[in-house]
C-alpha cells in the first residue's frame, strides 16, 4: 500500500473525489525546464554499459602524506557510447581549493561492477558510479572531480584514517558538491505513477520562482491557499523521482551536502542548483502541500520530505554549533541515526567531518581495524568524557534484532535504526532540556573491566511498579497492509473500500494506536497520581505534563492543558471501544464507525496538541511504588529501578543484575522531579552498569 494511494484517497474524500490531474494541467510549465543543458524528450539511446578496451588492473601507488594529500581524478571527455577514460593524479589538499569538484552519491551494490580505464589501467567501479560519470561528462573538455570510491584506495587501511579525516575538507575546498541522485525516470516506462524526473524538476522550479517572488513582495505565505497550491497539492512526481533516492538516507552523504560552499543536484540530465531547490522544496512545505504531508487523523506518518527536513536541522546545528565538541558531535549523531551506512562504524566515523575540526578536540580517530563494538564503544567513552554529561545514554536503544552488534548496555548501538524514541534531553520540540534532574552536578564516571563496565554515582528514587501498553510508532501503510491481512474485511467492509478504498482502511488500522491514549488515561485514573507538583494535583493535569514531557505552549500551563483536553474529547468514540473491551475483538463495523467518529472531529485540524507528542512513541507510561506517574522506556519491567545519576539531565531506568552490576534500560520522565526536586548529593554512592 503505497504513500501515494493514501494520499490520493484523502485528497479525494476531503476534495470530494476532485478529478485527477491531467496532463494538460502542466502545459505550459514543463517546459520550464531549470539546467543549462538540453533535456531528451525521450530515453536516450543505452549507454554503453562497459568499456571495450580491457588492460592490466590499475595499481595505486602510496600517497606522499595520506593526511595532506590527495588523489583527483580528471574525467577525459568524449560521448555515451565511448570507453570511460579517466587520469588520476597526486596533489596536496591545500592547493587544490576550487580546483575540482566532489561527488555526493550513494555506492549501492558494489557486487556487479563495471571497467574504467584510469592512467591505462582498468579499475572496477559500481554501476551507479558509472552512471554517475557518463552523466557527468563533458563532450568537448574534462573534468576534474573527487570520488571516493576512486579516489581513496579502499584496500589500504593506513590510507584511509587519514583520508576520512580530510573528507569534510575535502567538500569544503571543491567548487561545488555535485549530488548524483541516479538516472532520470519516465512515467510512461514505469509502473509506479507521477514519477518523472523531467515534471519533477518543473514543479521544483514553480515552487522556486514563487518563493522568490513572495519573498521579494514580502508577502507570507498561507498553507492551502493559491493558485499554485490548487495546482500542485496531489503531485507526487517529487517524491517518487527525486526522495525515494537512497541518496537521503546515507550517513556520509549528510556530511557531503553541508560541508559544500555550493552543490548541484542531478537527476539524469536535469539539475538545479542546491539553494533553489532548498527554496522550492520549503516553499512546498510552507504551503502544506497534500501529496507531501499526509496527515491521517492526527497519527504520524513521516512527510515525504522528512529526509531534507534532517538535513536542514543539521545544517542549523552546523551554523550554531555547541561549546562543548562533544555535545555537538552526539547531535550529529542523533540527526543521522536513521541514515544507512554500508560500514556499520561509519555511523561514526561518518558525522566526524561536520564541524570545520572542532570535531577533533573528541578524540576519536578512524580505525577501519577495530570491530563495530569496539567503535561504538569508543565513542560513547569519548563523549562521555568530553561532553561531562550522561546525555549520550539517552541513545541507548536496545536491537531486536540478534545478528545486531552487542555491547554493554551503556553504550548506544548506533545500528540500530527504526522503533527509536526521542531523547529526552531535548524537549517535545526538539530544543535543549532547560531542566536539569541532577541540578547541574557534575559528571563522575569512569570505565572498568577492560571497558565493559561504566561507573557513575547517583542513587535510586523509586522502583517500577506496573505498566501500561507501549505506544509504537505508527506506520500508516504498515497498519493498513497488517490489517487487510489480519481481518479480511468482507460485507460492509467491502462496500466502504469500494467508496473510500485507502482511507478507510486508515480508519480502521489507526484504531490499535490510538486506544494506547486511551489505555493511558484510564492507566492514570486508576493509579491516582501522587507527583509532587505544586500547581496541580489533578490526575489529568499530571497525565498532560507527562504526554508533553513537560514541554509548554507558548500560552504557558493554561493554554497546554486546554489544548490537552480539546485533543483527549477527540477519542470519545475510542474510548467507548476500550470500554466495551472490544479492541481485537470488536465487530468490523464497530471499529469502522470508531474511527470515524474519531476522523470527524480531527477532519478539519489534527490539534495543537498533537506536536507534542513527539516523545511517547517507543514508550510507555508507569507508576511507581510512591504512586508517581512516569513515561518509561518501552522495556521496562516491574521492580526496575528509577535512578538519577551525578551529571545526569533526566532519570534513567536501570535493572540490577545478579553480579551487583545493573543493566541501563533508558530514560525515563517522572513529572515534579525534573528539575532537581529529588537528588540528593549525599546520598550517592558508585552504580555499576554493565
Amino acid at each position: 500500500m503505497s504513500r501515494y494511494a493514501i494520499a490520493s484517497a484523502w485528497q479525494s474524500v476531503k476534495d470530494a473525489v476532485k478529478p485527477a490531474l491531467s496532463e494538460a494541467y502542466y502545459e505550459g510549465y514543463y517546459a520550464q525546464i531549470p539546467e543549462d543543458r538540453p533535456v531528451p524528450e525521450e530515453e536516450p539511446i543505452p549507454d554503453r554499459e562497459e568499456n571495450a578496451v580491457i588492460t592490466e588492473p590499475y595499481q595505486y601507488m602510496p600517497l606522499p602524506d595520506s593526511t595532506t594529500n590527495i588523489r583527483l581524478l580528471r574525467l577525459l571527455p568524449g560521448s555515451r557510447q565511448d570507453d570511460i577514460k579517466c587520469d588520476l593524479y597526486v596533489t596536496e589538499l591545500a592547493a587544490a581549493v576550487d580546483h575540482y569538484e566532489a561527488l555526493s552519491y550513494v555506492w549501492g551494490d558494489v557486487s556487479p561492477t563495471t571497467p574504467i580505464q584510469v592512467n591505462g589501467g582498468t579499475l572496477q567501479i559500481g554501476l551507479n558510479l558509472r552512471s554517475a560519470l557518463l552523466n557527468l561528462r563533458l563532450a568537448d573538455e574534462p573534468r576534474t572531480l573527487w570520488i571516493d570510491a576512486i579516489c581513496i584506495n579502499q584496500q589500504d587501511y593506513d590510507e584511509k584514517p587519514g583520508q576520512i579525516n580530510m573528507m569534510g575538507q575535502i567538500y569544503r575546498n571543491a567548487s561545488q558538491c555535485v549530488v548524483w541522485l541516479g538516472k532520470a525516470h519516465w512515467s510512461k516506462a514505469d509502473d509506479i505513477p507521477q514519477r518523472d524526473t523531467k515534471k519533477a524538476f518543473a514543479v521544483l522550479k514553480m515552487l522556486g520562482d514563487e518563493a522568490a517572488e513572495m519573498k521579494k513582495m514580502g508577502k507570507k505565505v498561507e498553507p492551502h491557499k493559491g493558485d499554485l497550491y490548487k495546482k500542485l497539492r496531489a503531485d507526487m512526481n517529487v517524491e517518487y523521482a527525486l526522495f525515494e533516492n537512497k541518496w537521503w538516507k546515507r550517513v556520509w552523504t549528510a556530511q557531503e551536502i553541508i560541508v559544500a560552499k555550493r552543490a548541484v543536484m542531478v537527476n539524469g540530465l536535469h539539475q538545479m542548483d542546491w539553494d533553489l531547490f532548498r527554496d522550492a522544496i520549503q516553499h512546498g512545505l510552507d504551503l502544506d502541500l497534500t501529496a507531501w504531508t499526509v496527515n491521517v487523523l492526527g497519527v504520524g506518518i513521516p512527510p515525504v520530505t522528512a529526509v531534507f527536513e534532517d538535513v536542514q536541522r543539521i545544517r542549523d546545528l552546523s551554523a550554531a554549533p555547541s561549546s562543548n565538541p562533544a555535545d555537538e558531535l552526539l547531535g550529529y549523531l542523533i540527526h543521522t541515526r536513521a541514515r544507512d551506512a554500508t560500514d556499520l562504524r561509519d555511523k561514526i566515523f561518518g558525522v566526524l567531518g561536520f564541524s570545520d575540526g572542532r570535531l577533533k578536540d573528541v578524540g576519536i580517530v578512524p580505525d577501519y581495524r577495530s570491530t563495530v563494538s569496539q567503535v561504538y564503544r569508543d565513542a560513547a567513552v569519548r563523549i562521555l568524557t568530553v561532553s561531562g554529561n550522561f546525555d549520550v545514554l539517552g541513545l541507548c536503544i536496545r536491537a531486536e534484532l540478534p545478528t545486531a552488534p552487542r555491547g554493554p548496555s551503556w553504550v548506544p548501538d548506533w545500528s540500530v535504526q527504526s522503533a527509536i524514541a526521542v531523547p529526552l534531553v531535548y524537549d517535545a520540540l526538539g530544543q535543549p532540556r532547560k531542566t536539569h534532574a541532577s541540578k547541574g552536578s557534575p559528571l563522575v564516571s569512569w570505565c572498568e573491566e577492560d571497558g565493559n563496565v561504566m561507573v557513575g554515582q547517583g542513587h535510586v528514587i523509586d522502583v517500577v511498579s506496573s505498566l501500561a501498553p507501549i505506544q509504537r510508532q505508527f506506520d500508516i501503510i504498515e497498519g493498513v497492509s497488517y490489517e487487510m491481512e489480519e481481518t479480511g474485511e468482507t460485507g460492509f467492509g467491502e462496500l466502504m473500500v469500494e467508496f473510500f478504498d485507502v482511507a478507510w482502511k486508515t480508519f480502521v488500522a489507526s484504531v490499535p494506536y490510538l486506544t494506547v491514549y486511551v489505555q493511558w488515561e484510564n492507566f492514570t485514573k486508576d493509579i491516582h497520581p501522587t507527583n509532587p507538583d505544586p500547581i496541580s494535583a489533578d490526575a489529568m493535569s499530571i497525565f498532560c505534563q507527562t504526554l508533553c514531557t513537560g514541554t509548554l505552549m507558548p500560552g504557558g500551563r493554561e493554554e497546554t492543558e486546554k489544548a490537552f483536553h480539546d485533543w483527549l474529547a477527540t477519542l470519545s468514540t475510542i474510548r467507548k471501544l476500550v470500554a466495551m473491551k472490544a479492541d481485537r475483538k470488536a465487530s468490523k463495523l464497530f471499529k469502522t464507525a470508531s474511527s470515524l467518529g474519531y476522523s470527524r472531529k480531527t477532519w478539519q485540524s489534527y490539534g495543537s496538541f498533537l506536536p507534542y507528542l513527539t516523545q511517547v512513541k517507543e514508550r510507555r507510561m508507569g507508576a511507581t511504588a510512591k504512586g508517581y506517574l512516569c513515561l518509561l522506556p518501552r522495556n521496562t519491567e516491574a521492580n526496575d529501578q528509577i535512578y538519577i545519576l551525578s551529571g545526569g539531565r533526566v532519570p534513567v531506568v536501570l535493572r540490577p543484575r545478579s553480579d551487583g552490576t545493573v543493566e541501563f534500560i533508558g530514560e525515563a520522565y517522572v513529572h515534579g522531579i525534573m528539575d532537581g526536586e529529588a537528588f540528593r548529593p549525599e546520598s550517592c554512592t558508585d552504580v555499576r552498569i554493565r
